[in-house]
């Protein structure tokens, strides 16, 4: 039974491009080795099944990131942000990295940030990006150490993509950049940040 499992389930995991269907599979699955283990059948084989969606349930999330990335990068004005009060100040702080020259005592608004919108929006998508690895482990995948070591690869890529942000929050005249400079900039993100390979492990 648990051939027939494993077997049809394959079959079907290249029509999967939803990381959120892999999640149901993956719960569906998990509750089925649960009830085989409750009758006393051996699961190994199903367990070891998990590893496969996990690695697939991976390869969606880079891909669902890198697309992303794509699209906020290239919509982005280059613009420095614009903030009218303290409560839209707040909020930019609490999702992004970035940390504040001065007191907020002493902040005065309207206010320019001095990065546009793109920062705050890729600081949350790294942050989810990372996060969603772990709903993964909330049934039945008694697997931490497999978890750990795929975040610690895809921390790189995340730390590359920090890396590439600083490097567009810091040039000189961010208004000059063209299409064809976003695309490097695209091209370079998917071909060096995203190049780690997850195939084999919450971030706050």
């Amino acid at each position: 039974m648990c051939q027939t499992t494993v077997n049809l389930t394959s079959k079907a995991l290249d029509k999967v491009t939803d990381a959120e269907v892999l999640l149901k599979i993956k719960g569906v699955i998990a509750l089925f080795i649960q009830t085989m283990e409750r009758w006393g059948y051996s699961v190994s084989m199903l367990d070891n099944f998990l590893l496969t969606l996990f690695g697939k349930y991976a390869e969606l999330l880079k891909r669902r990131f890198s697309e992303d990335f794509q699209e906020i990068v290239s919509t982005d004005d280059y613009m420095p942000m614009a903030i009218q009060t303290m409560d839209e100040y707040e909020k930019v702080v609490n999702v992004s990295w970035f940390k504040p020259e001065k007191p907020l005592e002493e902040l005065g608004f309207p206010c320019v940030l001095p990065f546009s919108q793109m920062y705050p929006l890729c600081c949350i998508d790294i942050r989810n990006f990372l996060n969603q690895f772990y709903f993964f482990s909330d049934d039945h995948f008694q697997r931490p150490n497999v978890i750990a070591e795929t975040l610690r690869k895809v921390r790189k890529a995340a730390l590359c993509g920090c890396m590439a942000l600083n490097c567009l929050l810091n040039m000189p005249n961010r208004r000059s950049m063209n299409s064809s400079w976003r695309r490097s900039v695209i091209r370079w993100w998917k071909d060096s940040a995203l190049s780690t390979s997850v195939k084999s492990c919450r971030f706050s």
